[in-house]
């Protein structure tokens, strides 16, 4: 109802409250006006309603977030579901660039869509567009403002090239090299494109914005630190990927032996480990790794939140 001054009045459900009665909430009718919730009550008065939904024998419940979400591996799903990482993106990077605007369109729609019926109001879409570029980024913009779903969206930017993902990459034959990028992207360029994109759609209504750097791995610290530079200016969170997989806990002890073998640290090194970010996966992260980045109060998703994480009161999302 983003928008629409017109009055809802849903009646009958049992309205979830967290902090009442979980396993049968009581029944309750809920007033709304322009997307705003008015009031919540029994037996609530219909006058000036324009209206009614019929919620009896329905439980309501506030619209579900998805703290992580890559719409452009909606057409993917199901395919290469037993592969591991590493694997999996032997196939998912290639098959990602240089798609037609049908398919962005497309694939934005049918996640959106799905998202809706799922009871997911929220998703936090962290992008791989390729090319990064004003035409690409209308078509999944105006999508969503299509299905009206409400979007934290950030597209991914990175410099250092996909094969960075794979461990012992190098020893790929040229062409499967090739086949998933052995060239990086310039820094400049790319922040750019995000600068110029939050002021052709500024923030408003369902649309949000957040800065992505896909994967501490990916970005040497010049990106890292121009990403910390631009949410800062912009007043932006930041999301990104981190120890998905053992290979990566590997990576970090191999390459970033200088930030004590911990891409927790090298974020830290680079401005990034701050009130803003949120890390995600992390489902190889080190107890000492955690300690530090519950004591700066670090926004934190995981799949699944580990005993860890509750016991240190991150703030967690699935």
């Amino acid at each position: 109802m983003a928008g629409n001054s017109q009055r809802l009045l849903i009646r009958g459900g049992q309205v979830y409250d967290h902090d009442g009665d979980a396993h049968k909430p009581p029944l309750a009718d809920i007033l709304i006006e322009g997307g705003n919730i008015l009031a919540v009550g029994r037996d609530l008065p219909s006058e000036g309603v324009q209206a009614i939904l019929d919620a009896r024998d329905r439980l309501i419940v506030p619209g579900l977030i998805n703290a992580h979400y890559h719409s452009h591996d909606t057409l993917c799903r199901g395919m290469f579901e037993e592969l591991p990482l590493e694997m999996w993106l032997l196939y998912t990077l290639p098959m990602g660039a240089n798609r037609s605007k049908e398919e962005l369109r497309a694939r934005t729609l049918v996640g959106a869509v799905e998202s809706l019926r799922c009871g997911i109001t929220t998703v936090q879409d962290m992008l791989g567009l390729v090319p990064l570029d004003d035409a690409g980024t209308d078509v999944v913009i105006q999508a969503y403002r299509d299905v009206g779903i409400r979007v934290v969206f950030s597209p991914m930017v990175w410099d250092i090239p996909p094969i960075a993902m794979v461990r012992n990459g190098d020893d790929l034959p040229a062409d499967v090299r090739d086949m998933l990028g052995t060239v990086g992207r310039p820094v400049r360029d790319q922040l750019d494109y995000l600068e110029q994109q939050f002021n052709r759609h500024p923030a408003a209504g369902t649309l949000h914005w957040a800065v992505a750097p896909f994967a501490p791995q990916r970005c040497t610290p010049k990106m890292l630190q121009g990403c910390a530079e631009l949410a800062e200016k912009r007043d932006l969170a930041v999301y990104t990927h981190v120890y998905e997989t053992r290979g990566q806990v590997l990576i970090a002890r191999e390459q970033f032996a200088d930030h004590d073998g911990s891409l927790i640290s090298y974020l830290e090194h680079n401005g990034l480990l701050g009130p803003r970010l949120n890390i995600v996966h992390s489902v190889w992260i080190t107890r000492r790794e955690m300690d530090s980045h519950c004591g700066s109060r670090r926004r934190h998703r995981a799949q699944p939140p580990q005993q860890h994480e509750v016991e240190k009161r991150y703030r967690a999302g699935l």
